[in-house]
């Protein structure tokens, strides 16, 4: 998340024609002033969906395999966490980085997506940064 895209969304959030401010919300120090005199609580919730909408859920691990085409986390019976690609006709292709002290190489194999076990996170959306 990042918070400055955030900070220029709510201030681009168009105000409702009731807003106004009162004396109580300008002066500092007022007893009790906190959070917003200038939204009532449809308001401000009417600007958090705003503000919230394009953010992504967190993704969670699910035995559900992948339905569409995409890169995935998958984990399998030992817990380990593999990045994988889902092709459109169901054949997953992983790629493991094998490193030892002495060499490194990676391990790339085709598995049919029906025939595989574990859990899944998924699909992962490119980041805008």
């Amino acid at each position: 998340m990042d918070i400055n895209k955030l900070v220029e969304k709510f201030l681009a959030w168009p105000l409702p024609d009731s807003v106004c401010s009162d004396l109580c919300a300008t002066k500092q120090g007022y007893p009790h002033r906190s959070g917003t005199t200038l939204l009532s609580a449809v308001e401000a919730k009417q600007m958090l969906e705003y503000l919230l909408a394009d953010i992504q859920p967190p993704m969670t691990w699910t035995t559900d395999k992948p339905t569409k085409p995409g890169f995935y986390w998958w984990k399998d019976r030992q817990n380990a966490q593999t990045l994988v690609f889902v092709r459109p006709d169901d054949i997953v292709e992983i790629m493991t980085v094998i490193e030892t002290p002495t060499y490194r190489w990676i391990d790339h194999h085709n598995v049919v997506l029906s025939q595989m076990t574990g859990e899944w996170q998924g699909p992962i959306e490119p980041s805008e940064d």
